[in-house]
């Protein structure tokens, strides 16, 4: 098994990716190009998750986006713009840190948008080691 990170929404979650990756198929078999510069310690991709049975366990949202990258705190600038952005047109969204098979009750922790901040997604994607299963759920606030 091993650490699962990944975004889930009610609405549909773009895509980001900055490791200029490119599938691309040669004699019927695919492969993935990797055009240069690439910086693997920066890189970061937000995919969407075609495989739901992944992130069933740990969320009922129809739409879920897995992390691919190193944490460090340049990419959690990303991420919280990312979300912010997302935000801008929807009401929540989850970032989930899980184990892939362990379906113990995850730690929930639920922030407003405007409080979002780069140790925040540090506390939840950041950490050396797996500890528990946890969501962090960002919201829109309509009304103070």
């Amino acid at each position: 098994m091993s650490r699962y990170q990944f975004f889930a929404s009610n609405a549909p979650i773009k895509e980001y990716d900055n490791l200029n990756i490119k599938k691309i198929t040669i004699h019927n078999e695919s492969a993935i190009y990797m055009r240069t510069p690439m910086d693997e310690w920066h890189g970061m991709r937000i995919i969407q998750e075609e495989d739901m049975a992944l992130t069933a366990p740990y969320t009922g949202k129809p739409y879920c986006n897995f992390l691919e990258w190193y944490y460090n705190d340049e990419n959690a600038e990303i991420i919280v713009e990312f979300v912010k952005e997302h935000l801008a047109t929807n009401a929540s969204i989850e970032l989930w840190n899980t184990w892939l098979g362990d379906r113990s009750v995850a730690k929930k922790r639920k922030i407003p948008v405007q409080d979002l901040k780069v140790d925040d997604i540090r506390e939840i994607w950041g950490k050396d080691s797996f500890v528990q299963n946890e969501c962090l759920i960002i919201y829109k606030e309509y009304w103070k």
